[in-house]
């Protein structure tokens, strides 16, 4: 069974809204998640401790950004 439903224009804007806003958050975790890696990265090479290659660190330890 299936009903046509109708939205308003400002519904619509309104969803549009915050699924914009739910992407903008989510670039800046992204952006933050690269930076602290790149600073763990920095830390631990700093301190003399070996990073694992690049798909073990990155695929298997860490998500993908």
């Amino acid at each position: 069974m299936s009903k046509n439903v109708l939205f308003t224009v400002d519904e619509l804007l309104s969803v549009a809204d915050q699924l914009r806003s739910m992407l903008t958050h989510t670039t800046e975790q992204r952006d933050e998640y690269k930076q602290r890696i790149y600073e763990l990265e920095s830390a631990l090479s700093q301190n003399g401790i070996e990073i694992p290659d690049y798909e073990e660190w990155h695929g298997g330890i860490l998500p993908r950004l």
